[in-house]
């Protein structure tokens, strides 16, 4: 009876792991451009008093983008669980590595940011080219009408105040974690 009894809370046991592994939302990330599919990415979030990642762990690997997409099951940091609220997520950061692993300082290869991402059900999707990132930081130069190029060619450029890079931004969630 005590072996039935301690086989039964073992098959409990892990059938409530499993399902709370399974259970919560993702973020989806499309329109990544395709020189980074077959590297890995990498996701973290501000939720009202917590952060969100996207691995269950700090050990855990990163996500593979394929087809110029990601999907993040996610968790809350430090916790265990899986997210599944409705908040609007700040400073929701997927940096884009060359290896399943992270290394500690690793400088990612772009990285793209959304400074607000409302969650339903703990999900969401975004796509590149609505976030702010390194390397496609002019992208939206580009698509301007080519005489709003030209006024401003002619304006007086001032430097721009610096910026907080992502790489920082990744490295103080880091310390967060």
């Amino acid at each position: 009876m005590k072996k039935l009894l301690v086989l039964f809370f073992s098959i409990l046991l892990t059938t409530a792991t499993r399902l709370s592994a399974e259970d919560g939302g993702t973020f989806t990330l499309t329109g990544i451009p395709s020189e980074y599919n077959g590297k890995y990415a990498l996701i973290l979030a501000n939720i009202p008093r917590n952060v969100l990642r996207g691995h269950e762990d700090a050990k855990s690997e990163n996500t593979p983008i394929s087809n110029g997409r990601v999907t993040f099951p996610l968790w809350i940091a430090n916790t265990g669980n899986r997210y599944s609220g409705n908040d609007a997520a700040t400073n929701l950061i997927v940096a884009i590595y060359l290896s399943e692993k992270t290394k500690w300082g690793e400088i990612e290869l772009d990285s793209v940011t959304f400074p607000s991402v409302p969650f339903t059900n703990g999900s969401a999707t975004k796509t590149w080219k609505d976030g702010q990132g390194q390397k496609n930081k002019g992208q939206d130069a580009k698509n301007t009408e080519p005489e709003q190029n030209k006024a401003q060619e002619t304006k007086k450029v001032e430097p721009e105040k610096k910026k907080e890079s992502n790489s920082k931004k990744l490295k103080n969630f880091f310390k967060k974690i």
